[in-house]
């Protein structure tokens, strides 16, 4: 569990966070716990109140900033791995929201666990944000009932369907 104690928002510390909920200890899975401690483990700052992600410019007093991480790190992995970014087009940690979010959704996950994970107050807006998700389970609906009634020969196009919509909706997020 990741326990929240404090958030940076703009230029200084805010000891109090934006809700009650985003108090709530997050869960962690061994996966990403073990990626973190071995971060941390090669981080100048490992003190219990240092930054997860300090700013090495500023000497670890303030975590680095998403805008300088986005430019950074993130951006050059995204076009690295085939993802086409026109020059200016927005893309930072909330485009992996959205991605989580959808994927999460098109999985089967139910709506009350995602909204756990988004840490949204209510469930009307991770569905409201992330209905065009929905649409993609909606076809998945329609191939199951194809196949219930036509048997399999018709399932092959369909899933080729599918995925074609799925890899629209990854692309144009």
């Amino acid at each position: 569990m990741i326990h929240l104690r404090r958030v940076w928002v703009g230029s200084e510390i805010v000891e109090q966070l934006k809700t009650e909920g985003s108090a709530v200890p997050v869960p962690l899975g061994g996966l990403l716990a073990d990626a973190l401690r071995g971060w941390n483990q090669n981080s100048p700052y490992t003190k219990s109140n240092d930054w997860i992600f300090p700013s090495m410019k500023l000497k670890g007093k303030t975590p680095l900033s998403a805008s300088m991480m986005t430019a950074a790190k993130i951006r050059p992995a995204a076009v690295e791995v085939g993802i086409r970014l026109a020059k200016g087009q927005r893309f930072g940690f909330h485009n992996f929201r959205h991605s989580l979010a959808t994927f999460l959704v098109n999985q089967g996950t139910d709506v009350k666990t995602i909204q756990g994970l988004l840490r949204h107050a209510k469930v009307t807006t991770t569905l409201d944000l992330y209905s065009q998700s929905i649409d993609a389970s909606k076809l998945n609906a329609q191939k199951d009932m194809a196949i219930a009634i036509t048997g399999n020969g018709y399932a092959a196009n369909f899933a080729l369907e599918v995925k074609l919509h799925r890899h629209k909706q990854l692309v144009s997020d």
